[in-house]
């Protein structure tokens, strides 16, 4: 994919720093990595979906009831798992950006109309997911060692 991409930046592409969203960080392991690529991600991402007023609210007014965790996995995906401290743009990156985005959106089952206001939700949420992330990843190392999680917690 490297290559089709510097081909499509044309000679013309630049390298640039970008802002990643800030990321707690358990034992080591930064919470963006529990994403919908993992069982433990998907796990934080259904809790926190029911959790958060906000998010459920807007799952409830722009994704229909039996897709509203497929959208959920892509929405937390985008707002902190995709974005790069370094990327390569040029003329027409940003448009491939947004088309990507939006069709895996789609595919989620989330309608045009609900893009911009799930996108914008789970980024003013960050925080409250990996709040939640660190608790179900605290409550796996717990189970899988075998120490409860009200003395690992403490």
């Amino acid at each position: 994919m490297v290559p089709l991409i510097w081909l499509a930046a044309n000679d013309e592409g630049s390298i640039i720093k970008s802002k990643v969203p800030p990321s707690k960080v358990v034992d080591g392991v930064p919470m963006y990595a529990l994403d919908k690529h993992t069982r433990l991600g998907r796990e934080a991402i259904r809790r926190f979906a029911a959790e958060n007023d906000e998010v459920r609210a807007t799952l409830a007014r722009h994704v229909p009831t039996g897709r509203r965790n497929e959208a959920a996995y892509m929405a937390a995906f985008y707002a902190d798992a995709a974005p790069l401290a370094t990327k390569l743009v040029w003329n027409g990156a940003d448009a491939l950006e947004e088309l990507v985005t939006e069709t895996d959106l789609l595919l989620s089952g989330v309608p045009p109309e609900g893009f911009a206001p799930l996108l914008a939700v789970f980024r003013d949420n960050l925080g409250h997911l990996d709040e939640v992330r660190a608790r179900v990843f605290t409550q796996q190392r717990s189970a899988s060692t075998g120490i409860p999680s009200i003395l690992a917690a403490g």
